[in-house]
């Protein structure tokens, strides 16, 4: 069978989404002639729609090897520098195959999808630098759609989740976003037991923890597994402290426990709140109010945490406050105890 044969069988195949299949065929056709562009961009594309990126960029390079005037393969090469992130390449290309072609409505698009790649990239580290998370997330959520397979994005999306308190949603995107080539990097490892520990999950941080010490990951681990081995017995005092009614005692322990690991933003959101109940209890509804507050802030989906201030709100007679806030608690956790009971009162205390 001649190579013009085998490239048609392997077009008809490619047609039928077969991409393996396709590939031995135009492999095959190379055997016989290796000097023909077209079957190296065809196998690139097949390569492409099985994300094997790496083996994309060589058959592509090999086709514009062959032919480095073919804007087509410049263009497709480019489209796969961009999802693999390494956009300099990308540009560099897509500004090649323009000033070959200036009025292609195809390179012109692609071109404006790495300016507004390189823009967003911009954007992204601005909002970091500024500890403006949630516009972080919402940017680096928009350049991963784009560029899908670079791990860079994905870790600083990761920690951006981490940073947001999106504990469970950043979990769920390391196991099933993050592949295999991923994993190689000790990082995507080592957060996902960070993020098992801001959790509360500890006993599976520390399996974690173990599991990387098993594949040789050389992240330090010393002090994260000393906080998860350390940090429920840190709150036991200031809590036993607080049920027997010593709340002054508990406000400083739990001022001491905000210490342990500044980081960690769901445990002293509880912490807080804690320490503002204290507060209450001791008719200090100015500090209690600004300790809720924090709490909050520290952690916006911690439903206890609206109904602790709700409850100090209450205190205060702010009414419509404490409602917007048990309101605010129910929707977050609509089985959060006693949300309903805490709703109707201020909601007839509100009306009155």
């Amino acid at each position: 069978m001649s190579w013009e044969a085998l490239k048609e069988k392997g077009n008809a195949l490619f047609k039928e989404k077969r991409y393996e299949d396709a590939i031995k065929f135009y492999e095959k056709a190379l055997d016989i002639n290796s000097s023909i562009e077209v079957l190296y961009s065809n196998k690139g594309t097949c390569k492409k729609c099985l994300k094997e990126y790496k083996d994309a960029i060589n058959d592509y390079k090999k086709a514009l090897e062959l032919n480095p005037k073919n804007t087509k393969n410049m263009n497709r090469l480019a489209s796969v520098y961009i999802i693999t992130g390494q956009i300099g390449e990308a540009k560099l290309l897509q500004e090649k195959a323009l000033n070959l072609e200036p009025n292609n409505s195809t390179y012109k698009e692609q071109m404006a999808t790495i300016e507004k790649i390189l823009e967003d990239e911009i954007k992204l580290n601005d909002k970091i630098n500024e500890n403006k998370f949630e516009d972080a997330e919402e940017v680096c959520k928009r350049l991963i759609e784009k560029v899908s397979d670079f791990s860079e994005y994905k870790l600083k999306y990761i920690k951006i989740l981490i940073e947001n308190v999106k504990l469970t949603e950043a979990l769920q995107y390391i196991n099933k976003e993050v592949n295999y080539n991923d994993k190689k990097n000790d990082e995507f490892d080592y957060l996902t037991a960070l993020c098992l520990y801001y959790d509360g999950q500890y006993d599976k941080a520390k399996k974690q923890i173990n599991i990387m010490k098993s594949k040789g990951n050389k992240t330090d681990t010393t002090d994260l597994l000393n906080k998860v081995n350390t940090i429920e017995s840190v709150k036991t005092k200031a809590n036993d402290i607080f049920k027997q009614k010593k709340y002054e005692e508990a406000i400083e322990e739990y001022t001491k426990i905000l210490d342990f690991d500044p980081n960690n933003k769901k445990f002293n959101s509880l912490i807080l709140a804690n320490r503002a109940l204290c507060y209450q209890k001791l008719n200090k509804n100015v500090e209690a109010l600004r300790d809720s507050n924090q709490s909050i802030k520290l952690n916006p989906f911690y439903a206890r945490g609206y109904i602790k201030r709700g409850n100090v709100y209450m205190e205060l007679k702010m009414f419509d406050d404490a409602r917007a806030d048990f309101q605010k608690a129910k929707d977050l956790d609509p089985n959060v105890t006693g949300v309903d009971g805490y709703l109707a009162e201020a909601n007839q205390k509100a009306e009155k």
